[in-house]
């Protein structure tokens, strides 16, 4: 993804969960700051929630709490949910509310 020069070039790279990945590195480094130590949440934490869900997290979802949790860059219009703060909703996990909820 370190060629991708226009948000079109990275959106267009995004074609499976590493993909989602690359992209989020990118947009993070490029319109906020990147991913920094003390943003993750650790495997603890993931599995706290997980153990206490009754169901393994989708695997993206994991990777974006283990890489920019704390930090996650689209967290002023809709907030990602911290882990030990998720919950499911007729069987739908919900890891994010809309910014009028707050």
């Amino acid at each position: 993804m370190t060629h991708a020069h226009t948000l079109r070039d990275a959106v267009a790279a995004v074609g499976d969960a590493d993909g989602a990945m690359r992209f989020v590195t990118w947009f993070t480094t490029r319109w906020t700051r990147p991913p920094a130590r003390g943003d993750e949440f650790g495997p603890e934490e993931i599995a706290a929630a997980e153990q206490r869900l009754g169901l393994r997290l989708p695997g993206a979802l994991a990777r974006l709490y283990e890489r920019v949790g704390r930090h996650e860059p689209t967290n002023r219009q809709d907030r990602l949910l911290s882990p030990d703060r998720l919950v499911t909703d007729d069987g739908v996990l919900v890891f994010r509310v809309e910014n009028q909820h707050w």
